[in-house]
């Protein structure tokens, strides 16, 4: 198993599918719109994403998405994803490993259920959520006191709440 960045549009956007489609009978109509969306989105390079898949001999077993920092913030780990037939494989924990040992401030939201498993990887300050009851977890002190500054699409490139509205039109009619 090997962990690989994925760089260009297409192959970002395929993998990001190829994920949403595995539980696409899971979802609902506005869950499954946000998935297309956030594959379109994160696929296109110029958002600065950073796209980490674990592989095993050419099949995809799951993704992390990095959502880039601007000077002085930290990087979110944004999405970490395992397909269904590979969870309990060490596929997710390879991942996060791999975006600890590339990043030196990284932050990352989750239910407080998951604390103890991002623990094991270094994620050492917590502190609760303002909006929700999520945990915000961080790799270092210093990393826990600078901002997370998502930087997705420079100017109106895309404009996500419209596309996924779209989406979710499109998905009603077909049912």
């Amino acid at each position: 198993m090997r962990v690989i960045e994925a760089t260009g549009r297409d192959h970002r956007y395929n993998l990001m599918m190829h994920m949403a489609m595995d539980e696409y009978d899971d979802l609902t109509a506005d869950e499954r719109a946000e998935r297309f969306a956030m594959a379109y989105v994160y696929a296109l390079p110029e958002t600065g994403v950073t796209v980490l898949a674990a592989e095993y001999h050419g099949s995809l077993l799951g993704y992390a998405i990095l959502t880039p920092k601007k000077r002085g913030a930290a990087v979110r780990l944004h999405w970490l994803y395992v397909g269904k037939a590979a969870r309990g494989w060490g596929v997710g924990s390879l991942l996060v490993k791999e975006a600890v040992k590339r990043y030196r401030y990284l932050q990352l939201a989750c239910h407080p259920r998951l604390k103890p498993y991002y623990q094991r990887f270094g994620f050492s300050v917590w502190r609760k959520s303002m909006n929700d009851g999520d945990l915000i977890g961080s790799t270092t002190k210093k990393g826990a006191r600078l901002p997370f500054i998502a930087r997705i699409i420079p100017g109106e490139a895309f404009d996500a709440g419209r596309w996924m509205a779209a989406q979710v039109e499109r998905e009603r009619r077909a049912s």
